[in-house]
């Protein structure tokens, strides 16, 4: 009975240790938002040169809390999205209200395939002599209906599109130039341009508290940044940039002539995220401000112990008014979500003539057969003389799919 005792003790002790009790609290689920704003652009060439690029830049910004895999459409018309009208080739307006017949001007409606308003343009069209050289014809520029047949200047248009995949603000990394074709060839295909990364507002999946308040990072790099300046949440008003040399940090909120102006600006900037995105607590402000449309803050690095190639954490914060009337009340803004550079370039192609002359005779009679004379080899196209072709871009922004779960 004692060793009976014993061994019931001893049970009975191990048994208690195996009962314990801990609770998890605070728990929760929010669902995500993708938002993709769009600023800069859009791209107008007017008298475009043949041999010469044009480009323009546009910012997509990942104004929510999910990453997401943005991507390019040009549609061939409206059916794919009624706000797209599509790619279109239009033919130019007559001379003084006549068009060229082949012979002279005479009156007429310039729209429609083989129109041409000028004798230089009949010629690069139908084909046939400048100066003592002869030379075939491009086809025509533009026709009555947007079919494929009808698109030929698109044909000669080059198009390259660039996304900045890491967003150092260049277009130099393998990989950033996602289209290099012609226009024709590039409508109706969507293109992946890359992920956007979300805001840095939510770290570790938990939000950084301050209402829809926003922190972000930069990489002391000499690089420059640049974000949207949200106001009420869902209106861009302007952007806030920053940068840095060897012994200051830049941060400049600037707003182009919009009809807004800011009041107050709060800033936050440390190696550490801010511990509550309270504008009011924040180190550096400027407030009030007299109704101004650019603001620019100078932070010593050694001030806040910022060396190179660290990260410091940034909340920008402003106070805005609408003076234009389009929103009389008072907004707050942030600097908000992450952006990718888009770039688009166009070039108007040069088209070898075969029948053109290789060489040897002083075409530009200068006095002397060169370099310059070569190039006359290179029949510009004057086929599209005054012509326009015109097109959408349609951004999207989405799950990023190409994984077996996404993110």
């Amino acid at each position: 009975m004692l060793v009976t005792g014993v061994g019931g003790l001893l049970a009975n002790g191990t048994m208690a240790s195996f009962f314990d009790t801990e609770v998890s609290t605070e728990n929760e689920m929010c669902a995500g938002t993708r938002t993709l704003e769009l600023s800069g652009g859009p791209i107008i060439v007017k008298c475009g040169m043949p041999s010469k690029w044009y480009s323009e830049d546009f910012m997509l910004i990942n104004a929510g809390t999910l990453e997401g895999l943005a991507t390019v459409h040009i549609p061939e018309d409206d059916s794919y999205y009624e706000q797209a009208e599509g790619l279109k080739c239009v033919e130019a307006g007559a001379l003084h209200d006549q068009i060229w017949d082949g012979l002279a001007y005479v009156p007429g409606d310039p729209v429609g395939a083989g129109v041409a308003t000028s004798e230089p343009e009949l010629v690069a069209e139908e084909g046939g002599y400048v100066g003592q050289a002869f030379v075939a014809g491009l086809g025509i520029d533009a026709g009555d209906d947007y079919g494929p047949p009808d698109w030929v200047m698109s044909k000669h248009t080059d198009i390259k599109i660039w996304f900045d995949k890491n967003g150092d603000g260049d277009f130099l990394d393998d990989g950033e130039l996602i289209v290099d074709d012609k226009l024709f060839n590039v409508a109706c295909t969507q293109y992946d341009l890359g992920v956007i990364p979300p805001s840095s507002s939510i770290i570790y999946g938990k939000n950084s508290g301050g209402g829809w308040g926003s922190y972000f990072t930069y990489h002391i790099d000499d690089h420059t940044l640049e974000l949207p300046l949200m106001a009420g949440q869902n209106y861009g008003v302007g952007t806030v940039t920053v940068w840095n040399d060897d012994a200051n940090l830049y941060v400049e909120y600037d707003i182009p002539d919009n009809g807004w102006e800011m009041t107050e600006t709060h800033l936050y900037v440390g190696k550490d995220p801010p511990p509550k995105l309270a504008p009011g607590k924040f180190p550096y402000q400027h407030d009030p401000l007299p109704n101004v449309t650019t603001d620019q803050y100078t932070i010593p690095l050694a001030g806040i112990g910022a060396v190179p190639f660290t990260d410091v954490y940034i909340a920008a914060h402003a106070v805005v008014r609408n003076y234009s009337g389009f929103r009389g009340e008072e907004e707050t803004a942030w600097a908000k979500g992450e952006s990718r550079k888009v770039r688009v370039e166009l070039h108007l192609q040069q088209v070898e003539d075969p029948a053109w002359a290789t060489g040897g005779v002083d075409y530009d009679q200068d006095g002397d057969i060169d370099a310059d004379d070569a190039q006359k080899r290179w029949w510009p196209t004057n086929a599209f003389h005054g012509d326009k072709c015109t097109f959408d871009m349609l951004f999207e922004f989405k799950q990023d799919c190409r994984y077996p779960r996404g993110y």
